[in-house]
């Protein structure tokens, strides 16, 4: 399905079973879906991250918001570096999102919102392993 659709599938790297979504390796990075509840069609892609965005950023981290008001379904993703340890959403009370293992060093952050739209700016604290902020 995802193959056909998007483009050439590298590699799935996770299946978020609960919130229907499926985070895959494709031509333009990690691209990330929202599926029926079979898994067998898209809804909406919610996101896509170049890895190479980190480097050319010289960021330890990079976020993004994806609203889809006609699923109501919010999602703040990001992917970061070995460097980062642990990370907080501040606009949203402080929730830790998931982690996801991409890469040896590349790891894929991510916290789902359903029914509701997100504090704007979203604002990321991230901390490295001795909990110092970054």
């Amino acid at each position: 399905m995802i193959s056909k659709q998007h483009g050439e599938c590298r590699n799935v790297h996770y299946i978020d079973r609960h919130a229907h979504l499926v985070f895959y390796e494709g031509e333009s990075g990690l691209m990330t879906v929202l599926t029926n509840n079979k898994f067998s069609k898209i809804k909406s892609v919610m996101s896509t991250l170049d890895f190479t965005q980190l480097k050319e950023f010289r960021e330890p981290v990079l976020w993004k918001a994806h609203y889809e008001p006609q699923e109501k379904f919010s999602m703040i993703i990001g992917v970061s570096t070995s460097e980062v340890k642990t990370i907080s959403i501040a606009s949203e009370h402080d929730i830790q999102p998931k982690r996801i293992k991409i890469h040896d060093h590349l790891w894929v952050w991510y916290s789902i919102f359903e029914n509701c739209e997100l504090n704007k700016p979203i604002k990321i604290n991230a901390y490295d392993e001795n909990g110092k902020l970054i």
